[in-house]
């Protein structure tokens, strides 16, 4: 179809007071219209809290008889891409739902996050046929005018969506002039946006690593107090949806936030007077460790597939026990956590941290307060990659894994510096660096899983061997063992992929991207 041709598809977003009475009268001089009657729709809009479905050009709704993934389209919505039909609307998480291509497409895309209502739209439809003076339809349109929940009498926007007909472009060219003669506009910003935006809950992105705005020259103090800042704001957005218990990712990027905190203090140290360095990676420590017991249980829920795949068949039935003490314990400690998140001592506590990083800073200064902060990051990254480098060209097969653990500990330090200082070095370098770092990190991670699952269940076994079945204790002890085998495995896999971070060429990249000469390294 020529470009002219398309553009008659074009929606329109009618001014305010352009009904179907005013269009009437309007059009009477060119055409003369007829309009069905309309018909009444509502749709409850669902996405998660980081708004996955929106920025992938999707809408999910139910509208009381099904529930459909659709394109997003700026006008309205678009073509199905799944289908559930289903009275209820969907649950919080797909992984629940009927087999089918809905729930594999959802599965893939949301992950972990839960499913919230985000939006409900009532929708009025007619289609307006337009006529020459023979009485022909030349034209068509249908008109959509959209209400929210609690006004059912005025819209907050009128759309149409234009149908021209085989034959008839030249009276679909008119039609469309006269009705933006009307004011009839291109649409800016969609039915389902405007209502978001009127109920102040604009589409944002959502991320871990936030642009600090930081500066080469700015002093580390107010470096790192831009980067506190940030992660402070982005693990209060969690709390609540930890308290509501939403999903296991809140709970997630909350301690996320907090491990960033205690490292940017104190992965550039001297920014702070000693003192004052002790007492914030204290607050912080409290912080996370209050945290640790219920974070540990949802791990071994969100795993429990995994789990009972390890087993035969004839030791599976062990673990049913073992889950369903976890599943008591994780309820309890939800409660405790709850409480602590609205406590007083909490809220007070936060509030403390929070005025110690916005409020002026009338602190003496310290060792490396002053230093512009690229100076002193580029020290610290290169420092720590160097420290990496030589542990992992140490390692051998006597190296305790207490060792491994160690490295794994400094390359996520690494990898916090490199997402803290980013923006002050070259984009394109830096992918190639994180993404080698990346490699490394996720082999250690899986080792490091498996190290800390064994230690857990022989924990669990200590504290519940009075009260735990023989069947019971099999499964769990035929678990450690297969868990033992493959932390070996993946050992072998990690101390590999140390190796590739730690050579020459990697070395090379770390040195030329944080400026430091060559008799600086090992």
């Amino acid at each position: 179809m020529p470009a002219h041709d398309s553009m008659l598809n074009d929606s329109l977003q009618l001014p305010p007071g352009l009904g179907l009475a005013t269009l009437r009268k309007g059009m009477e001089a060119f055409f003369r219209i007829a309009a069905t009657q309309p018909m009444s729709e509502k749709r409850t809009f669902y996405d998660t809290f980081q708004w996955t479905l929106w920025f992938n050009q999707q809408a999910l709704y139910h509208d009381g008889s099904k529930t459909v993934l659709s394109v997003l389209s700026k006008d309205w919505i678009d073509a199905p891409l799944a289908i559930e039909h289903s009275e209820t609307g969907p649950g919080p998480f797909p992984s629940a739902w009927p087999d089918g291509p809905l729930r594999r497409r959802l599965a893939r895309a949301v992950g972990l996050r839960a499913l919230m209502p985000i939006a409900e739209i009532h929708s009025s439809t007619c289609t307006i046929d337009f006529m020459n003076a023979d009485q022909k339809v030349v034209f068509r349109l249908d008109l959509i005018s959209l209400f929210e929940t609690g006004n059912q009498h005025t819209p907050y926007l009128r759309i149409c969506h234009p149908h021209p007909l085989r034959g008839y472009h030249q009276e679909a060219a008119a039609a469309l002039a006269q009705l933006k003669a009307l004011g009839c506009t291109e649409i800016e910003k969609g039915p389902i946006e405007q209502n978001l935006i009127s109920s102040g809950r604009a589409p944002a992105p959502y991320t871990l690593r936030p642009v600090y705005g930081l500066g080469p020259d700015e002093p580390c103090r107010e470096a790192v107090r831009d980067i506190v800042r940030s992660m402070l704001s982005l693990a209060r957005l969690q709390e609540q949806g930890i308290i509501n218990e939403i999903d296991t990712e809140f709970l997630h990027d909350y301690r996320i936030c907090i491990r960033k905190i205690r490292s940017a203090i104190s992965l550039i140290q001297g920014v702070y007077p000693e003192s004052y360095t002790v007492w914030l990676k204290k607050q912080w420590g409290e912080l996370a460790r209050v945290t640790n017991q219920m974070r540990d249980l949802e791990v071994y829920l969100l795993d429990r597939e995994n789990y009972v795949a390890l087993l035969p068949s004839n030791l599976q039935a062990g673990l049913t026990a073992f889950f369903e003490g976890i599943r008591r314990e994780r309820g309890q400690a939800q409660q405790d956590l709850r409480k602590h998140l609205q406590s007083k001592i909490y809220l007070k506590r936060i509030a403390a941290l929070t005025a110690f990083f916005t409020e002026p800073d009338l602190l003496p200064a310290s060792e490396f307060s002053a230093q512009p902060i690229k100076v002193r990051a580029s020290r610290r990254i290169y420092g720590r990659y160097r420290r990496i480098r030589k542990a992992s060209r140490g390692i051998t097969p006597d190296t305790p894994d207490d060792v491994i653990h160690q490295i794994r500990l400094d390359c996520k330090k690494l990898r916090y510096m490199l997402e803290f200082f980013g923006e002050l070095y070259d984009h394109d370098e830096l992918d190639v660096l994180m993404k080698k770092l990346k490699n490394a990190q996720e082999c250690l991670g899986v080792f490091n899983d498996y190290v800390v699952q064994q230690d857990s269940l022989l924990a669990y076994c200590r504290t519940h061997q009075e009260t735990m079945s023989a069947e019971q204790a099999l499964s769990i002890g035929g678990l450690i063992a297969v868990l033992n085998l493959r932390q070996r495995e993946e050992r072998a896999k990690a101390e590999r992929a140390l190796k590739i971070f730690s050579k020459a060429s990697v070395q090379r990249r770390f040195r030329h991207a944080f400026q430091l000469h060559a008799h600086d390294a090992t």
